[in-house]
C-alpha cells in the first residue's frame, strides 16, 4: 500500500497522471470534504454517535472525524483501540464486541475503557474479573433480534435471548453496576420502523427485568445513500428520538441514548479507481475485485454508483449506457460481480472506472489472495457529486 501526499483536483487528473506513467495499480480515493460533511450530518441528526471504527481505520479518516468533534468510538479489538487512541488521546471508547478475551478486556480497562458489551453470563463473569468487579463500568447487554428489514442481515451470531437479557440486566443491577441494552438491526437498514421495533423489544426486556437502564445503544445499520433513494438520516434520528421519549418510562429517568454509525458515516467518502484489462462482451475484467477493494459489492450487489473517468467528466450522462458485469483479476471464478453496472456502451480495455461509496469496509477487507491486493491511497478535493448526477440508474 502506498499513500501519496498529493491532493488531486479530480479522479480525472489522477487517472491521467497514472496513465501517462503506465501505472495500473488500483487506487482507493479519499474525499475528506465529503467525510467532513457527513460527519456533521451524523452529529446533527443521530443521538450521541460512537463511530464504529471497523468500517474504516485509516488514520486520515479518524483524524477528519475527530476534527469534526466526534470523540466517541465503538471498538472491537485492542488494535482498533490503540488506533483510536493514537488519533485522539481523549477518546471515549466502548468495547462493543460481545465476545472478547479476558486479557483484552483487562488491557482495555487499564487504558480507560469503561463500557463493555456482553451477551452471556460467561462474558459477564469474565468482564467482572478483568475490571475489578466492574468498578466504574457500564455493562451493556447485546439483545438478539429477529431479522429486520436490512440489506445485510446480522442476526444469529451475537445476542442474548429475551430471557437471557432479563437475567443479565438483573445480575448487573443487583451488583449496583450501571447497565444498558444494545442491538443491531442489520447493515444498510433503510426502514426507520426497524429501529422502532427493536426499541420496543428493548423496552419490554427492561420492564420485565425491573431494571432502569443507564444507556440504550441503538447500534448501527443506518443507510448510506448509494442509490439516492434511501430515507434521510434526519428521519431516522427523529423516529428514534420520538420512540425513546414514548418508551422512557421503561428505560428509566437517567437513561441516555447513543448509536454506532459506521457505513453511513464513511461510505460516501471513498471510491475505488480501477482499470479495465479486458472487455469480453458485456463483462469487464478489472485490475481489482472482490478479494481487493471491491469486497463490498459482494454484500451489496448493484448498489454502488459507477462511471468511466474520462475528459468528459460526467460523460455517463451523455449517450447510451449499457449494463455490464464486472470480474476481478484472480483465478477465483467467484470473483465476479454480475451487475448490471451501467457505463458508456463503448467502454474498453485501458479505461479507468470509478466505483463510488466504498469508504466503508473495502480497505479493511483487502486480501493478498493470488498475489493481488496491492493498492494506493490518494486524496481528492471536493465531494464526489457525480454520485447524484444520474450516473447510476436505479435497478
Amino acid at each position: 500500500m502506498m499513500m501519496e501526499k498529493s491532493v488531486w483536483k479530480s479522479t480525472l487528473q489522477l487517472a491521467t497522471h497514472r496513465q501517462s506513467g503506465g501505472e495500473a495499480v488500483p487506487i482507493f480515493c479519499l474525499y475528506p470534504q465529503a467525510l467532513s460533511q457527513q460527519t456533521r450530518r451524523i452529529k446533527a441528526h443521530l443521538p450521541n454517535p460512537f463511530y464504529a471504527v471497523k468500517a474504516n481505520t485509516l488514520s486520515s479518516v479518524l483524524d477528519c472525524i475527530v476534527a469534526e468533534g466526534v470523540h466517541h468510538f465503538d471498538v472491537a479489538s485492542m488494535l482498533e483501540l490503540h488506533t483510536v487512541l493514537k488519533a485522539d488521546k481523549a477518546a471515549v471508547c466502548a468495547f462493543m464486541n460481545p465476545v472478547k478475551s479476558e486479557t483484552d478486556i483487562g488491557d482495555a480497562y487499564k487504558l480507560g475503557v469503561r463500557s463493555f458489551a456482553i451477551d452471556s453470563l460467561d462474558e459477564l463473569e469474565k468482564t467482572l474479573r478483568a475490571t475489578e468487579g466492574g468498578a466504574g463500568c457500564t455493562l451493556i447487554v447485546r439483545m438478539a433480534l429477529a431479522p429486520k428489514q436490512s440489506e445485510y442481515d446480522m442476526t444469529g451470531k451475537f445476542g442474548a435471548s429475551q430471557a437471557e437479557a432479563i437475567v443479565l440486566l438483573q445480575r448487573i443491577a443487583a451488583m449496583g453496576i450501571p447497565g444498558g441494552l444494545t442491538f443491531h438491526v442489520g447493515s444498510q437498514c433503510e426502514h426507520p420502523a426497524s429501529f422502532v421495533e427493536a426499541m420496543e423489544e428493548a423496552a419490554q426486556v427492561a420492564r420485565l427485568a425491573g431494571a432502569a437502564l443507564a444507556v440504550l445503544d441503538v447500534g448501527g445499520g443506518f443507510p448510506a445513500g448509494y442509490r439516492g433513494i434511501e430515507p434521510p438520516l434526519a428521519l431516522f434520528g427523529q423516529v428514534i428520538a420520538e420512540t425513546f421519549a414514548r418508551l422512557s418510562s421503561a428505560f428509566g429517568p437517567d437513561c441516555t441514548l447513543q448509536c454506532e454509525p459506521g457505513r453511513s458515516l464513511v461510505a460516501e467518502a471513498g471510491s475505488a479507481l480501477v482499470r479495465v484489462q479486458l472487455r469480453r462482451g458485456n463483462t469487464l475484467f478489472l485490475n481489482d475485485g472482490l478479494h481487493g477493494l471491491l469486497s463490498d459489492l459482494r454484500w451489496l450487489p448493484r448498489f454502488h454508483p459507477v462511471r468511466r473517468v474520462s475528459e468528459a467528466e460526467f460523460e455517463s450522462q451523455q449517450g447510451p449506457l449499457t449494463g455490464f458485469s464486472l470480474a476481478g483479476p484472480t483465478c477465483d471464478s467467484g470473483d465476479y460481480m454480475r451487475g448490471p453496472y451501467f457505463l458508456p456502451h463503448d467502454v474498453d480495455a485501458g479505461d479507468w472506472i470509478e466505483i463510488g461509496f466504498l469508504g466503508a469496509y473495502c480497505l479493511e477487507l483487502v486480501t493478498p489472495f493470488n498475489g493481488f491486493g496491492n493498492y494506493d491511497i490518494e486524496t481528492i478535493e471536493g465531494v464526489p457529486s457525480w454520485h447524484s448526477a444520474g450516473t447510476n440508474p436505479v435497478n
